[in-house]
């Protein structure tokens, strides 16, 4: 009793326990509100989208968005609903239980304590922004008041030691009405965000009404516009149209082909005036024509006189041609006899190197002078005979058949004047064989090494003279010779 009579005020207490109670409430208030603006958007979406306003990609988009949003707000405003009620059936069985424990006999709890379950199931259904206001202070006063009528009539009629415990439930009856103060406050804060929300929706009806009036202008612009037409419709006559623009097709057409014509025309007189204008502007004057074909006259003449030393100078240059072709054959062949020379300068050379290595065994002119000194030696024929100068050619053309397979050999003579070579060589061959055996043999007195010497001089004089070997080739052999 003494703690009530203090002025302890619950209340205090019973804002902070109850706080998370008004988060839910404005929440579930805004989602509302969020909600309608979000379908209150869709709705103009659709009319802007069916007036052909908007573009189909940025309706859709806005769409898919704004639904997606509406459907996270539905989800949100369930979960906080389910949570709230939950919350106030907890707190209403609570408080029946606790009214349930309380003695028959004792005193009845009042009638302010049955309102906070009452005070849920309002708020449970429906936010009801359309009850009639409350005087807050008014009714903590009546409340209060009460209060204080409970408190006198309970310490007449109930002895000291019961007082502590009523005043305990008289505490939590106070608590109640705190809640029921709190349910109330936000009752008031409900009603003022009904009443933001009327006033966006005005306004929303008041933008709704203008756009249906500027749709509403438009439709009658449209209806007079389709009026109009419909007339201009009604009357046209497709038969005449048909036949008018069957004619006009066949007109464009003509007319089609001759401004073809005309544009071929003109594009020939463009290239006629083209070339007139190069020629005058190359002229320049009558005199200039006069001077121009002296000119061209003197310039033909002198070019006929040139046409004509030229067709000398070409029959001169293809006589030319014809002999250098033939001289130039001429040198192949000499190139190619030059080159078999040489491959028998060589078989030659090395012939001879062959005669200095027997040379070597001869005797030398001290040896001679010694024999003439001991006295003459009679030698059986001064001079060689007719069959001597048949064997040394024999050797000759036999030495030169030689070389001449080596060179075939070697791929140096090529094969026509190989054969060539080779049979004029063995027909001379056969005819020195036949004088050989038609003419009587004699053999020579004289000493066999002089004898060699000679013909092998003879035979290189020989080859010389034929043209076998070069002047070069032939001073270098002579001069081998004469030191052996």
């Amino acid at each position: 009793m003494a703690g009530v009579k203090k002025g302890d005020k619950p209340g205090d207490k019973t804002k902070n326990v109850n706080a998370p109670d008004e988060a839910p409430v404005k929440d579930i208030e805004g989602l509302k509100r969020e909600r309608e603006e979000i379908q209150t958007l869709l709705s103009s979406l659709e009319d802007a989208y069916y007036e052909a306003t908007i573009l189909e990609e940025d309706y859709n988009d806005i769409k898919a968005k704004n639904k997606k949003r509406l459907e996270d707000i539905e989800n949100q405003i369930k979960s906080l609903e389910k949570e709230q009620t939950e919350k106030i059936s907890r707190e209403r069985e609570k408080v029946m239980e606790e009214m349930k424990e309380e003695p028959e006999k004792k005193i009845a709890p009042p009638p302010v304590a049955k309102e906070p379950a009452a005070a849920p199931r309002i708020s449970e259904k429906t936010p009801a922004p359309a009850k009639p206001e409350i005087d807050v202070e008014q009714l903590e006063e009546e409340m209060s008041n009460r209060f204080k009528e409970i408190v006198s009539g309970l310490s007449a009629k109930i002895g000291d030691s019961d007082v502590a415990e009523i005043t305990k439930k008289l505490e939590k009856y106070n608590i109640d009405i705190e809640r029921m103060k709190a349910v109330v406050e936000s009752l008031k804060e409900m009603r003022s965000v009904d009443g933001e929300k009327v006033q966006r929706a005005n306004e929303n009806i008041a933008e709704l009404r203008s756009i249906v009036f500027q749709r509403e202008v438009m439709m009658k612009d449209y209806e007079t516009k389709i009026q109009k037409m419909a007339d201009i419709v009604s009357q046209i006559d497709p038969e005449k149209i048909i036949m008018e623009m069957g004619k006009k097709d066949r007109e464009i057409s003509s007319q089609a082909i001759k401004i073809d014509k005309l544009e071929g025309k003109f594009q020939t007189i463009d290239e006629i005036m083209k070339r007139l204008r190069n020629v005058i502007t190359n002229i320049g004057s009558l005199e200039n024509m006069i001077n121009m074909s002296k000119e061209s006259t003197e310039k033909l003449m002198e070019m006929k006189n040139v046409q004509a030393n030229i067709q000398k100078l070409s029959d001169k240059i293809h006589g030319l041609y014809a002999e250098m072709s033939n001289r130039l054959e001429e040198f192949d062949i000499y190139k190619r006899k030059q080159d078999r020379y040489e491959a028998l300068v060589d078989s030659l050379m090395n012939s001879v190197d062959d005669l200095n290595k027997k040379l070597g065994s001869f005797a030398t002119k001290e040896d001679l002078e010694s024999i003439k000194a001991i006295g003459p030696v009679a030698t059986g024929g001064a001079a060689p005979s007719e069959s001597d100068d048949l064997e040394n050619e024999k050797e000759e053309i036999e030495s030169l058949l030689k070389s001449l397979e080596e060179g075939y050999a070697a791929a140096v003579i090529p094969k026509n004047e190989y054969e060539k070579t080779r049979r004029i060589n063995l027909a001379k061959l056969a005819q020195i064989e036949k004088k050989l055996k038609s003419s009587p043999e004699s053999a020579p007195a004289a000493p066999a090494a002089p004898s060699e010497g000679k013909s092998e001089m003879k035979g290189l004089d020989d080859a010389y003279r034929k043209g076998l070997i070069t002047k070069k080739a032939y001073e270098k052999a002579k001069k081998l010779m004469s030191k052996k």
